[in-house]
């Protein structure tokens, strides 16, 4: 992981930190990337004006849920089947639900439906972020919003 080193060694000196996921880290192998996420962090590279990418996320990670709340966000604002190729495991180990499609409850808060909102605090969820297929649309005003949440849309000295 000698190039995965290299980004994080250099990362605090990086200016346009919206870019790096987009031009650097999906440029790199499955583990690279991987690897980068868990050493960097989702928040600190996920850019909500370039979503386009294949996700895994574990659901008991919080950082990996809270970039789950936004991916929801997005796919409710979004016009269009926008999550493709969406799957849900209960566990690594387990096969993944049949049919499964994103649940209504998952764009709530967390502190509605009784402190259950929002998606679970548990499994494995993989899909597919397109604003390219047919009738999906970018909602660029949504994105504004979301970039608030991640260090991609803080304000920084430069």
């Amino acid at each position: 992981f000698l190039r995965v080193q290299a980004l994080v060694v250099l990362f605090d000196r990086i200016v346009d930190v919206e870019n790096i996921d987009h031009e650097i880290v999906r440029k790199l192998s499955c583990k690279e990337q991987d690897e980068c996420y868990h050493r960097l962090g989702y928040l600190n590279l996920f850019n909500p004006m370039l979503p386009d990418h294949e996700y895994r996320l574990d659901l008991r990670s919080w950082e990996q849920r809270e970039l789950c709340k936004l991916l929801v966000k997005l796919g409710i604002e979004e016009p269009g089947e926008n999550w493709q190729d969406e799957t849900y495991q209960w566990t690594k180990a387990a096969e993944p639900i049949p049919g499964w499609a994103l649940p209504v409850g998952w764009g709530t808060e967390d502190e509605e439906v009784g402190g259950n909102g929002g998606p679970r605090h548990f499994g494995q969820l993989y899909l597919k972020y397109t604003s390219d297929a047919a009738g999906c649309k970018p909602d660029i005003p949504t994105r504004k919003l979301l970039m608030k949440r991640v260090l991609a849309g803080s304000e920084r000295d430069i």
